[in-house]
């Protein structure tokens, strides 16, 4: 609602919530952030499993 407030947000523009049981790529994302990450910190053993379908880019 803050963000309507501000103007930031057009209010023909309609925001809901959806379980992740409704909606599945919302946590299929979070899986793959999550095997990123952990693969970042040295533990690779979730991205092995997707590595062939995600692609790292490097922005150092």
């Amino acid at each position: 609602m803050a963000i309507r407030r501000s103007g930031a947000l057009s209010r023909n523009i309609t925001i809901g919530w959806r379980s992740s049981y409704q909606e599945p790529l919302l946590w299929a994302a979070d899986a793959v952030v999550g095997a990123t990450t952990w693969w970042l910190d040295g533990r690779a053993a979730c991205f092995d499993l997707l590595h062939e379908k995600v692609s790292v880019i490097d922005l150092d």
